[in-house]
């Protein structure tokens, strides 16, 4: 007799992380072998071990981690950050309602746990941005280092905290290259490299297989499934992956493009979900002139968001793909549209006030 129910799956990702949970809860030496999924099948393979094999549950817990995402932004956006409620509110709402976000965090897939540890690293970086300490930007670093555990690709989060701080002087709230650049760059780069090192099969398993340029070359013009794009922008050395990383980029964050819709499954893609991406970056800009510290504030995370696409851009060639990894980093984005609109709505009520 079959099930009143069957739960959600995405194919390959989710099945194959499932079965290595399943080896890893039975084997616990599989803990310090590569299996399918990596650290997310040994964290959830450690978790069937403690309370059984219970697949509902796991996605369960998953979905908690994508409601706690968004109760964590909401803590940062009204309270923080101290933006008006009624902003605050819609946002949520518009991440409740987001198709591929609440697909995505109800699936056995590493999405949610990365989105949640990247969230809490927001929350601390934005705090070191405001008033902070020098401890709280190294816990934004950390929480991204825990992320890139799950996907090595985070650690361009990691990097991009780090350019921010090589440039940004707190005191006065400005980007300036100074001595206090290289100081930043000599202090926080060769850290993080070395714990990297240190650890390269927590940090870099994504990255494991790669032993030479060529085959980084080879990897990033692999391209797989009916969604794939750019199929004939092929670099043929590392001066034209570097090249081509501002447009892979760019599709990394709005794809589908409208030229490869291949039906409406795509064309709803396109308008809920890369659109909400794109938009970030107009409303940024749009308000680029107006007066007060959130200027500051989307700049750095437009900064971070940039390095962030640049390296996930160069190595994702399919909207499938692109869809998930973009998830990952979304509340950087949620910050960005709330001070975007706080800084409208402030320009609205000054104008409203001078003609009364």
């Amino acid at each position: 007799m079959r099930d009143f129910h069957v739960l959600l799956h995405s194919g390959s990702d989710t099945e194959g992380y499932y079965a290595s949970a399943l080896l890893v809860s039975s084997d616990l030496s599989l803990l310090g072998e590569p299996v399918y999924g990596g650290s997310f099948s040994k964290l959830m393979g450690l978790f069937f071990y403690l309370v059984g094999p219970l697949r509902s549950f796991a996605q369960y817990t998953n979905a908690l981690m994508g409601v706690t995402v968004l109760l964590i932004a909401y803590k940062l956006l009204a309270e923080q950050l101290e933006l008006k409620k009624s902003i605050v509110n819609k946002l949520m709402v518009l991440g409740a309602v987001m198709p591929n976000w609440a697909i995505l965090s109800s699936l056995f897939l590493r999405e949610s746990l990365i989105a949640l540890l990247i969230t809490v690293s927001v929350a601390y970086f934005v705090a070191w941005l405001l008033n902070g300490t020098f401890s709280r930007f190294f816990l934004a670093v950390t929480f991204a280092l825990m992320a890139t555990v799950f996907h090595s690709g985070m650690i361009a989060v990691a990097f991009g905290y780090i350019l921010v701080a090589s440039v940004y002087q707190r005191r006065h709230r400005k980007f300036r290259v100074g001595a206090s650049t290289l100081g930043y760059l000599f202090l926080l780069v060769p850290a993080v490299v070395f714990v990297v090192w240190k650890y390269p099969e927590l940090f870099l398993g994504k990255f494991s297989s790669l032993e030479s340029a060529e085959d980084l070359i080879a990897t990033v013009n692999s391209t797989r499934g009916g969604s794939a794009y750019l199929t004939s922008m092929n670099a043929e050395n590392v001066g034209q992956l570097i090249a081509f990383a501002p447009v892979r980029a760019l599709y990394f964050l709005a794809a589908p493009m409208p030229w490869d819709w291949r039906g409406l499954n795509d064309a709803f893609m396109a308008f809920s979900d890369s659109s909400f991406y794109v938009g970030a970056f107009y409303f940024a800009f749009k308000n680029r002139h107006l007066a007060g510290g959130n200027r500051t504030l989307i700049a750095s995370l437009i900064v971070v968001i940039l390095v962030v696409s640049m390296l996930f851009g160069v190595g994702v060639s399919n909207t499938g793909t692109a869809l998930r990894h973009r998830y990952k980093v979304s509340s950087f984005f949620l910050v960005v549209y709330a001070l975007a609109f706080e800084r409208r709505r402030r320009r609205d009520a000054t104008l409203a006030s001078s003609c009364g």
